[in-house]
């Protein structure tokens, strides 16, 4: 056994051993590891040499860390020695590698992506610039978009459009315009102004390329900066969440600066199966009723509570599993159009006792639910001849809803993965501008009448922030691939794979941010454990096997947790041990 710190051999003290710990980051969020390891610095210069001046008092050890290599037959480990002990005699350090090492180290952890320069949009002359030239998506080398988008707070459009003679033009109290950001290329971005190259080949390839980020700020406000509308995370929570969004794997290197992204669905060790032939007789099985396992394959999934309109609407598990006499189930949407068209428009104060405007529809092709959801009422629309008068309407749009509702897991004593990145609002405007982007900004836009038009004003209006300077606390992403589906509309991005107009129109969209996902989709992650019994076996192998595999023990399938193994000066012991949960 030989132990490499910053490319010099370091001794092992004699007699001692360690124990290296492979866990599977989909329990703990951590990858490799060992316990303490002691080197000893009286008698051996090579060690003194390694380390320095560690043991002396004076020296501030906080977050030491060595380049480190771990070799012996058939092992190879390259990651950092974390010192842990410092005394006159001897040192102690802690081997991380992947995960490990980048929990430890933390460099991203006090670094806000609001707060990065991460460059301007570009100035746009409007005079010469069509609307389409700035919906071109990332397949055509695009960073950015300009979609139409509504500011809640003013209800004015921004980037607003109209269409004229089969062509759209700029509306003409659009001035100048925002952006969208690809998600993708904002990862980029931050990769680079911290100087880190970056492997997201995988993602680049898949539809998730289409994501935009809809946070925005007005024209007016002046605000060209890119990094100004993302929420207060650090690049380490900004991490975090694209992971459980995309059901990913990214690895950050902070020894060599790299970043790379893998699906989990693509990972050659989860896709890898074993077969432990040689496991000793004697095993243990904790048995829990509560299932303790923070397996994030049982763990429930949720997107973060929204404050805008919508969001009633987005996610609403309950309604459904707690009322489901009031259930109509239809194969498809085009039959559930057909027996329900007489209820596009209704009457106002009148009751339809034997109609399904109070049922939730569901339709089985899409594994949709929609409710009738007024958005409008025509004044004096409806004339009734027997008492010569006019009534007012109600214009229903079809809502789906719950497309985004959480992930249940098995485990529901597990903590729930909450994820900040959110699909966005898309609400109805007017009839002949059609579904819009809408955002929530607590702040005039600059196109009020008024003192309000002046940002400081605005800012004055609203008080004190309590976002650490922040305008959102959450990405609000949606797909945007060029393809505007409604023509002579707003064009809007698309956040399911069902997008519907007033008139009751659709269409189906192949895009999805839903959670409960489907198999055939690379974010699909679904590998379900009994985690009430954890099993302990004792194993022989002349290496460690990789701890996300499937292992099969005695003809059943098992996901492994952790294997430990035992190091002393003379190498690494046959006999391992893991611990494991029973898998379908």
């Amino acid at each position: 056994m030989k132990i490499f710190v910053e490319g010099k051999e370091a001794f092992l003290k004699k007699g001692t051993s360690f124990e290296f710990i492979a866990e599977n980051r989909l329990f703990s969020g951590s990858d490799e590891y060992t316990l303490s390891i002691t080197f000893p610095i009286v008698d051996c210069p090579r060690n003194r040499a390694i380390f320095g001046l560690l043991y002396r008092k004076d020296v501030d050890i906080e977050k030491v860390n060595f380049a480190c290599e771990l070799r012996d037959t058939d092992f190879y480990k390259m990651g950092v020695l974390a010192i842990v002990e410092v005394s006159q005699s001897e040192i102690k350090g802690q081997f991380l590698d992947g995960m490990s090492a980048q929990n430890f180290i933390g460099d991203f952890d006090e670094i806000y992506i609001n707060e990065l320069d991460l460059g301007d949009y570009e100035y746009v002359n409007m005079s010469n610039t069509p609307p389409e030239w700035l919906w071109r998506s990332i397949d055509r080398m695009k960073n950015y978009i300009s979609l139409p988008w509504v500011n809640n707070y003013s209800g004015n459009i921004q980037n607003e459009v109209v269409y004229e003679n089969g062509t759209y033009k700029w509306h003409p109290d659009t001035k100048g315009v925002s952006f969208q950001p690809y998600l993708l290329f904002i990862a980029k971005q931050i990769c680079e102004v911290l100087g880190y190259s970056y492997d997201f080949g995988e993602w680049e390839r898949s539809t998730y390329r289409h994501l935009i980020v809809c946070n925005s700020l007005p024209y007016a406000w002046d605000m060209p900066q890119i990094a100004k509308a993302l929420p207060h995370w650090t690049v380490t929570e900004f991490f975090e969440h694209l992971e459980n969004f995309l059901s990913a794997f990214i690895d950050v290197d902070h020894r060599g600066k790299t970043v790379t992204f893998h699906f989990i669905a693509n990972d050659s060790d989860f896709n890898t199966s074993i077969t432990l032939n040689h496991v000793a007789d004697d095993f243990t099985v904790e048995v829990s009723s509560e299932g303790e396992s923070s397996y994030r394959g049982v763990s429930t999934l949720r997107y973060s509570d929204c404050d805008h309109e919508m969001w009633k609407f987005y996610s609403c598990n309950w309604l459904v599993e707690n009322h489901e006499k009031m259930i109509v189930r239809y194969e498809t949407l085009n039959d559930l159009i057909e027996a329900n068209e007489n209820l596009k428009e209704t009457v106002v104060g009148v009751e339809y006792p034997d109609s399904n405007l109070g049922k939730i529809l569901y339709v089985e092709s899409l594994n949709t639910y929609f409710v009738f959801r007024p958005v409008k009422i025509i004044p004096q629309s409806c004339y009734d001849p027997v008492a010569d008068t006019y009534y007012d309407q109600y214009v229903n749009i079809l809502q789906p809803i719950n497309q985004f509702g959480e992930r249940i897991g098995t485990n529901e004593e597990s903590d729930s993965i909450e994820i900040g990145i959110v699909p966005a609002w898309i609400d109805d405007t007017e009839t002949s501008k059609g579904q819009c982007l809408f955002l929530e900004l607590d702040f005039n836009d600059g196109e009020t009448d008024g003192n309000s038009e002046y940002l400081p004003i605005s800012l004055l209006e609203s008080g004190e922030s309590e976002k650490s300077g922040a305008y959102f606390s959450q990405l609000f992403v949606a797909f945007w691939d060029g393809t505007n589906y409604f023509k002579g509309l707003q064009p809007r991005p698309i956040i399911d794979k069902i997008s519907t107009n007033e008139d009751w129109t659709y269409v189906e969209t192949g895009y999805s941010m839903r959670l409960n996902r489907d198999p055939s989709d690379l974010s699909y992650f679904n590998s379900p454990i009994d985690s009430g019994k954890k099993y302990n076996f004792q194993f022989l192998a002349n290496k460690i096997p990789p701890v996300r595999a499937l292992f099969f023990i005695q003809g059943k399938p098992y996901i492994c947790e952790k294997i430990t193994a035992t190091f002393t000066e003379y190498g690494m012991s046959q006999l391992l041990k893991g611990t494991f949960y029973r898998t379908d």
